[in-house]
């Protein structure tokens, strides 16, 4: 297939956005003999990062789905995202692109570990930059193809009910969510991940003596100590 034909149909299943930031695009670039639709501010970052580089055809293809899922259910994809042109902030360009893959070898406790390190190290490295999820999950469904109890608490409980604070925007397999206030970038530098009620009031009864323990937004059962976010497990292993 001549490079004009691939480009074209790649564009057409990103629907002329870039698969990154979502603005028009009127380009494809190449890689690995495969045409990524980015548009020239995206291409300039990304492409020359090994570290999201290499991640740039899941993001794509993720952005594929979105758009197919978009045409099949709604016969139009407007609801992507919302409108972008109304959405001046939005072209700003400083915007990060973090992906992650839960493998079926994974729980709970080491997916939430992993996924906050990565977007630790993002403001770390890209400071105050808009921050963009990007969530896979491999395995972890039954034969009804839903997801088992320590997924759908990740998910929900842990990325939304903790984590969104701190990310622009999130796409996972249950859900795609917008953080619809100013993004947080003053991420605690550590987590500590509890179990049950008893190890969360251990751990607070250690801390309180010692400083003085800050407490924010008990009912999403997160909880902020200065520079550490502690987040109690809500799914009990049989």
């Amino acid at each position: 297939m001549e490079i004009e034909e691939m480009e074209k149909i790649a564009k057409q299943k990103a629907n002329h956005k870039c698969v990154i930031c979502h603005a028009e695009v009127q380009n494809c670039y190449e890689l690995d003999k495969e045409m990524i639709p980015l548009c020239c501010f995206c291409a300039r970052k990304y492409l020359g990062n090994p570290d999201i580089a290499k991640q740039l055809k899941q993001i794509r293809d993720y952005w594929y789905e979105q758009v197919q899922k978009a045409i099949q259910e709604t016969g139009n994809t407007d609801i992507l995202l919302g409108n972008i042109e109304e959405e001046p902030n939005r072209l700003d360009r400083n915007t990060v692109a973090i992906y992650h893959v839960v493998y079926e070898t994974e729980g709970l406790e080491e997916s939430a570990k992993s996924i906050y390190e990565l977007l630790y190290s993002s403001q770390e490295k890209q400071p105050d930059y808009k921050r963009i999820l990007y969530l896979d999950i491999d395995g972890h469904t039954d034969e009804y193809g839903r997801f088992d109890e320590e997924m759908i608490e990740l998910q929900q409980d842990f990325i939304i009910g903790t984590l969104l604070p701190y990310f622009y925007e999130i796409h996972m397999p249950i859900l795609d969510v917008k953080n619809t206030e100013l993004q947080k970038n003053d991420v605690p530098k550590d987590m500590v991940f509890v179990k049950n009620d008893k190890d969360l009031m251990e751990y607070l009864s250690k801390q309180m003596p010692s400083g003085g323990y800050l407490i924010e937004k008990l009912e999403k059962k997160y909880y902020h100590e200065n520079r550490k976010i502690v987040y109690k497990k809500n799914y009990n292993e049989s």
